[in-house]
């Protein structure tokens, strides 16, 4: 997300030499999209969820979907011959984070139960520290090997965290903290 509202503009005046007026509709792009694309994904996930579809199917494999997309197309904007491609390419991109921004939100409740607040904490939390170190990341791949790497280097973190999706499954809950279990009482 940081990447979109930090240096996509940037990015689109350096790299892709737009002007100032024309960067602002493009930067604004990919906000719609990723806009539709979590109405979207609520309705779809939503809907799976009352057709029978387990939380993994509706939540899990969706955001998996999203974030390839995302990183898939990031690159592909990335490395688009014209700005226009890229843009339209970016705005997919950021379109494809929807469907993951959907699913974080409702797998944190899905898992968290009783403890959702909690469960939002620690992912805001983690996601915190991303935000506040993804300007110092694509700083430092700008200056060593330009835009197209920095980009490059963003669409990995997108596929790595679609494969960090599956090392948790919404439809388990996480076993009670110790002092439900009793295990803490004195």
């Amino acid at each position: 997300i940081f990447l979109f509202l930090t240096w996509v503009p940037l990015y689109l005046l350096e790299a892709r030499g737009m002007s100032l007026n024309a960067m602002g509709f493009a930067a604004a792009a990919p906000w719609v999209a990723v806009c539709l694309s979590v109405l979207i994904s609520g309705r779809l996930s939503d809907s799976l969820i009352v057709r029978g579809k387990n939380r993994f199917q509706a939540r899990s494999i969706m955001a998996v979907a999203g974030l390839v997309c995302c990183g898939v197309l990031l690159y592909s904007g990335a490395r688009a011959a014209t700005p226009g491609m890229s843009v339209i390419l970016l705005s997919l991109a950021f379109g494809g984070l929807g469907f993951s921004i959907t699913a974080s939100w409702t797998v944190c409740q899905d898992i968290g139960r009783g403890h959702a607040a909690g469960v939002v904490a620690w992912m805001q939390t983690w996601a915190n520290m991303g935000r506040a170190c993804a300007p110092l990341f694509t700083v430092v791949l700008v200056e060593w090997n330009g835009w197209a790497s920095a980009l490059a280097g963003r669409s990995l973190q997108a596929l790595v965290a679609a494969a960090l999706w599956f090392l948790r499954t919404p439809d388990r809950a996480p076993p009670p903290p110790a002092r439900q279990r009793g295990l803490l009482d004195t």
